[in-house]
């Protein structure tokens, strides 16, 4: 789980870097990143439509890309807000390979 301060809250922000952001594809998840470099650690948000399944497959899906998102912000120092919408194929992947799209689009 993502700790309280890499959290990203409240419609305005998602709304804003849907707008600003710029977007990169994976067959597991679509990434949009603030173009705004922050003064503070940088903050992810995840969505999980019904698309992807019942609560059960959605907060799974959750679970394993925000795991490899913290493994990811452990190791890197980048301040840039970043929001996924996560694919229904997410959860046919291994741990592993969600992981290297995480770092593929990371940049």
């Amino acid at each position: 789980m993502l700790s309280k301060q890499h959290r990203l809250k409240g419609t305005a922000n998602f709304k804003a870097i849907f707008k600003d952001g710029e977007k990169s594809f994976s067959s597991f998840f679509v990434v949009y990143r603030s173009p705004i470099i922050q003064d503070r650690p940088g903050q992810i948000g995840l969505i999980a439509s019904k698309k992807v399944g019942g609560a059960v497959e959605r907060n799974r899906a959750r679970r394993l890309l925000s795991e490899a998102i913290r493994k990811m912000l452990e190791s890197s120092d980048d301040k840039r807000d970043r929001v996924y919408v996560i694919k229904t194929q997410i959860l046919e992947a291994r741990f592993k390979e969600i992981c290297s799209e995480v770092e593929r689009l990371w940049a």
